[in-house]
């Protein structure tokens, strides 16, 4: 009886060959279920397994649209951060990554909002373009997935820390603030409060008040000034 050990240079070299396979669906299934079973039993060698079946998961996931696949991409979470997102090699799988952020079937499935979530804690570039992404999203999208913005923002904020967060929260979630306060269009305005209620309906949780007040007071302040410099007392 073959032990794993035994079988990991067979599997590694099915795993490193996947993208030749692309035209058997089935096959190229069965090679990432096996390369699954050694990340989720955590036997020796796992982590030379990862690299070709991972993009796959995801772009799988992205393809089928099907919450069984979110669900094994989320199950292999801690997989993504053995990778350097910094590293140009991985690009394909960084704009995989990004691509999930706008998927219906990633923001409408709790699984898939726990993951993105998750992966703003991979890379500052990461995170800044994960951001860019929402932000671009904000003006279309409809309320329902706003709100799912609104939890999964949440979900990254409490996930970061150090400069992520400093940026999260100086960057991108001031920017929301300002927007909601100083948007040219009711409308727009509107759909950046909703993204905000991700934060707004958790002010209980510990630090998430005093956050908002920090980062709405001199936003409020600034637009006193301006009314009050266009309508004196």
């Amino acid at each position: 009886m073959f032990s794993p050990r035994d079988l990991l240079p067979s599997v590694q070299l099915l795993h490193d060959n996947l993208v030749f396979f692309e035209s058997d669906s089935s096959l190229l299934l069965e090679i990432s279920n096996l390369c699954e079973v050694y990340w989720r039993e955590n036997l020796q060698g796992r982590e030379m397994l990862i690299s070709q079946s991972l993009p796959f998961l995801v772009s799988r996931s992205l393809t089928l649209k099907k919450k069984v696949d979110v669900h094994r991409v989320y199950a292999l979470r801690e997989a993504f951060t053995l990778f350097d997102f910094e590293d140009e090699s991985i690009e394909d799988l960084k704009m995989l990554l990004i691509r999930t952020v706008i998927a219906p079937i990633y923001l409408k499935t709790e699984d898939g909002r726990k993951f993105l979530g998750f992966i703003f804690g991979l890379s500052m570039q990461l995170m800044k373009e994960a951001l860019a992404m929402i932000k671009s999203q904000i003006a279309f999208g409809r309320k329902s997935i706003l709100e799912a913005y609104g939890v999964v923002l949440f979900r990254a904020w409490k996930g970061v820390d150090g400069v992520l967060k400093e940026e999260f929260e100086g960057g991108f979630l001031q920017g929301l603030i300002e927007g909601s306060i100083y948007a040219n269009s009711r409308v727009f305005a509107a759909s950046v409060r909703r993204v905000l209620g991700g934060f707004v309906s958790q002010r209980i949780t510990d630090g998430v008040e005093k956050l908002l007040f920090r980062l709405a007071e001199p936003v409020i302040f600034r637009s006193l000034q301006v009314n009050q410099f266009f309508y004196p007392m």
